[in-house]
């Protein structure tokens, strides 16, 4: 529940009724009275970015959250959406956890990758994550020294 009115008295009544339904109530013009805030939201689906002053500076959080939603590509969504159905195969096939933050590192950091999800070419970002994959296991062998002969 929001009470945003320009009337304190009502904003305070409307408080009361919230927390004796037990619901959640933001109160706007008093933030240490709210039993709840709202962050301004940047939604890229599955992820999600909150930024928040804890009501102390509303307009501020909302001009930071306008110039971050600006630097965030809209595949991120799409991006997280893949490495979410990835999760299983990465833990199956590196069995080191920096073996698997290095596929990561190289799966986020893909400027292929990324470029293939704006475009919205979905079977192309699954060749590319197979590549990825691929070269993560090219890149993982053993090396053995071996002395032979004298000295």
């Amino acid at each position: 529940m929001v009470a945003a009115t320009s009337d304190d008295a009502v904003n305070q009544q409307v408080a009361e009724a919230a927390e004796k339904q037990q619901i959640f109530c933001n109160l706007v013009d008093a933030p240490q009275q709210a039993s709840a805030i709202m962050p301004s939201i940047i939604d890229r689906s599955p992820l999600m970015v909150a930024v928040s002053s804890g009501g102390r500076a509303p307009v501020l959080a909302r001009l930071l959250r306008e110039k971050l939603e600006a630097m965030l590509p809209q595949h991120l969504g799409q991006l997280a959406q893949l490495a979410g159905t990835l999760r299983a195969r990465v833990k199956q096939q590196f069995s080191s956890v920096s073996a698997r933050r290095h596929f990561w590192e190289r799966f986020f950091n893909s400027e292929r990758l990324a470029q293939t999800l704006a475009n919205g070419d979905s079977e192309r970002a699954e060749q590319i994550t197979d590549q990825l994959f691929n070269a993560d296991l090219r890149q993982q062998g053993e090396v053995a020294l071996v002395g032979a002969g004298p000295g």
